[in-house]
């Protein structure tokens, strides 16, 4: 009898303690996920995340494409249970009481890094725990994201709306800091390409130098903010078909470069 006491009060209290915990239940509607869904989107809509629907819950809904049912899990955020959220996407009117993330409609890639995005409505932690400061975890347009504490919330915010307040037409129109195309020797010109590919950077700013190789396949010759800040030269090498561009120049400030289109002019090697 005094071990079933002691197990009863044992649950109760891994109950109690689970229930403190996490308010609204163990979750994990992976910030890191959404962040990509959104730029997914982005890529496939000229540099603009979803907006254009009744509420901005309902923009953010238009993630959901009617097939990647994992978005109930996600778009519900740490508060909202899934079956809600679900049955608000398929009857395709996710609102303010299936979601349970804020989103900031009408922002584009083209966007001051430091504007956020999305955030979670109540603060909790990434599995929906409660923090002992009572933070809110921030998705920020360049897809990083922090943890803000309740005592720096209000200045969060403000600050938030003046970073809105001062977009200038290029960031809100979602134009791209650079555009580059390829010129083959041949004389074609392409604005993509889906073979493989190396480009190489040096970098010269205020601070030194760097240098750096990225490769890969399916280069996007799209650059919506171009970093760092100073004269940046650009070398593309395409293996597969043995051919070298001629080092482009150009500035960048803000994340926009001058001139805002380059050409790779590429030669054999």
């Amino acid at each position: 009898m005094v071990l079933v006491i002691l197990f009863g009060v044992a649950v109760l209290t891994g109950w109690g303690w689970y229930s403190y915990a996490f308010p609204y239940g163990w979750s994990h509607c992976c910030s890191i996920g959404l962040s990509l869904d959104l730029h997914m989107y982005a890529e496939d809509h000229n540099g603009h995340f979803p907006s254009g629907m009744a509420t901005p819950e309902a923009s953010l809904g238009l993630l959901y494409d009617g097939t990647n049912d994992y978005m109930f899990d996600l778009l519900r955020g740490k508060t909202v249970p899934i079956k809600v959220t679900r049955a608000a996407l398929k009857n395709g009117r996710l609102g303010p009481e299936s979601c349970g993330w804020h989103y900031v409609e009408g922002l584009t890639e083209s966007d001051d890094p430091q504007i956020a995005i999305v955030w979670d409505k109540i603060g909790l932690g990434h599995n929906g725990e409660r923090l002992k400061n009572g933070a809110h975890e921030v998705i920020f347009v360049d897809g990083s994201r922090k943890f803000i504490p309740a005592t720096g919330w209000s200045g969060f915010l403000e600050r938030q709306k003046r970073l809105l307040a001062n977009r200038d037409p290029q960031e809100i129109k979602g134009i791209p800091g650079l555009v580059a195309t390829i010129r083959l020797s041949t004389g074609q010109v392409l604005n993509h390409y889906d073979g493989n590919y190396e480009l190489a950077s040096i970098e010269i700013y205020g601070g030194g130098s760097g240098h750096g190789t990225v490769s890969g396949n399916n280069l996007s010759l799209c650059w919506y903010r171009y970093t760092p800040d100073g004269q940046i030269t650009l070398t593309l090498t395409l293996p597969s078909e043995h051919l070298r561009s001629k080092p482009v120049s150009f500035e960048v400030k803000n994340g926009r470069a001058s001139p805002s289109s380059i050409v790779f002019e590429m030669e054999k090697y």
